[in-house]
């Protein structure tokens, strides 16, 4: 299934751009000159980059009040919108001091999200760490 998803993401990005590269080699002097003005005007006038989305893992073993404390100022300043703390049974504690330190920190809402998944022939999963799960 996902050599199915991946070979039609792929086939996808190959039609889009060889799509552009013949719309942009048949359009007339004027035609080319339209599509450069609408594909400018989408683009941010200031130098600035700002994000528009996605998502950051952070692995957790231990308390880290450093780690916790950056986390916690760009929740501040909004460069993180949402954060979810993911863990297994067996670091539950630590996910909780973790949720505990951000909320009173940030006085935002961050969700818990209890993981237990299993280990097979193909797959063995680290249950020994926390996952912060930062959403920009």
């Amino acid at each position: 299934m996902k050599k199915v998803l991946l070979s039609a993401l792929v086939a996808y990005i190959v039609c889009s751009c060889a799509t552009k590269s013949v719309v942009a080699s048949h359009n007339t002097p004027n035609e080319e000159s339209a599509i450069s003005v609408e594909e400018s005007a989408a683009t941010p006038s200031n130098s600035e980059n700002k994000m528009v989305g996605g998502w950051a893992p952070v692995f957790f073993v231990n308390y880290d009040q450093t780690q916790l404390s950056d986390i916690a100022d760009k929740m501040k300043n909004g460069v993180v919108k949402k954060v979810v703390v993911s863990y297994p049974k067996k670091m539950q504690s630590l996910a909780k001091k973790i949720q505990n330190y951000l909320q009173q920190t940030t006085s935002q809402q961050v969700t818990m999200d209890y993981l237990e998944l299993k280990d097979t022939e193909q797959v063995s999963y680290n249950m020994s760490q926390v996952i912060v799960t930062l959403y920009f």
